[in-house]
């Protein structure tokens, strides 16, 4: 998190007192809102969200549901020498 909000920002107290400002604002920049001085959240365009979300590929797997090609090349993967401090503390 930046160590200072970026400009324009508006206080969480000025967002509530003038949200329809802001949200129509946010359709062409983003709206940073801050709390204390600190960054909180930002508003985005529904838009550029959806954008920023298809990109978003992460995807957890448990074990057992892991694809079989990954499942494969994580067998044959070499990570080197075991590191003998890891090792002890599985002792």
């Amino acid at each position: 998190m930046p160590a200072s909000p970026p400009t324009p920002s508006v206080s969480a107290t000025e967002f509530q007192t003038r949200a329809g400002l802001y949200i129509e604002q946010s359709g062409k920049a983003p709206v940073f809102i801050t709390k204390h001085r600190r960054l909180a959240r930002v508003l985005i365009d529904i838009e550029e969200y959806e954008r920023l979300k298809a990109r978003d590929t992460r995807q957890a797997y448990r074990t057992e549901n892991l694809p079989d090609e990954w499942a494969g090349a994580l067998e044959a993967a070499d990570y080197g020498p075991a590191d003998p401090a890891l090792d002890a503390l599985t002792d």
